[in-house]
């Protein structure tokens, strides 16, 4: 039972109770031995009792009233307690959601900021890749243009046959020329490394052996040539670390690192007129 229907049902007991006190007063009281009209009602007999008697009946009322009041305070109180209980309850039950709901916001954000960050990353990995992808094509260009020339002791015949990647022309009985030319490919970037791989591995071995036997009589020219693709390939392989895996598995089949090392193995070899 709530607060108010509590109250009106404590004034409904008291005014039962009261209602009761009237009736009892009204009801008389005989003597034994006496006739019926020295009879007095309650009520005259309490007028008429000492002050006493007068303090103790009304403590009786008083007393009665009081506790039933005890009683309906009580029961207001369990039921206040009760209310606040629930609210309590419904309070945590509240701070309980919005913490789930804070919770799932957070996770919300945290997986935008992941898309978010991915995205970043494909699309600067798809910027990189183009860069990467058109310098490998100068990377092609550059090696097209790469012909060193140089004068070498005749007969070299009898050292060197079957030459693959350039020719040998006579100059005088005594020097040959030998014109390194690396293949023009009409195909895909792909292919065309594939050549370039053989071209020089070849080259490497040939002028590595020219040098060995001492057979160069007169060294290239083309030594910045070579520095500019030297350049090519170290930003090359630069952005290769930031590649995508497309990417990644392209500079590996054209054989990107192997090349390169070549291109610094010939670098290093002493056959260049204009190097430092």
């Amino acid at each position: 039972m709530s607060g108010k229907p509590l109250v009106r049902f404590g004034f409904f007991l008291t005014a039962i109770f009261l209602t009761l006190v009237v009736i009892l007063s009204t009801l008389p009281h005989c003597i034994e031995g006496h006739e019926a009209a020295d009879c007095v009602n309650n009520f005259s007999r309490f007028i008429a009792s000492s002050p006493n008697e007068k303090g103790d009946t009304l403590a009786g009322i008083a007393g009665s009233l009081a506790f039933l009041w005890i009683i309906i305070t009580v029961l207001l109180q369990r039921n206040e307690l009760a209310a606040q209980r629930e609210e309590l309850q419904l309070t945590r039950e509240e701070f309980s959601r919005m913490a789930d709901a804070q919770t799932k916001q957070v996770d919300l954000l945290v997986k935008q900021g992941e898309i978010f960050d991915e995205e970043q990353k494909q699309r600067k990995e798809s910027q990189i890749g183009e860069v990467f992808r058109q310098d490998l094509k100068l990377l092609v260009a550059q090696i097209r243009e790469f012909r060193p020339c140089l004068f070498v002791a005749a007969p070299v015949g009898k050292h060197f046959s079957g030459l693959r990647v350039g020719y040998y022309q006579n100059l005088s009985d005594d020097h040959l020329g030998l014109f390194l030319l690396p293949p023009h490919r009409e195909s895909d970037v792909e292919e065309q490394y594939i050549g370039f791989h053989e071209y020089l591995t070849e080259c490497s071995d040939i002028l590595s052996a020219l040098v060995e036997k001492d057979l160069i009589t007169q060294k290239t020219n083309d030594f910045e040539k070579l520095l500019l693709i030297l350049e090519t390939c170290e930003n090359l392989l630069w952005r290769k670390k930031l590649l995508g895996d497309a990417d990644k598995r392209l500079a590996a089949r054209v054989r990107l690192v192997e090349i390169c090392e070549l291109l610094n193995e010939l670098k290093t070899l002493p056959i260049w007129k204009d190097a430092p």
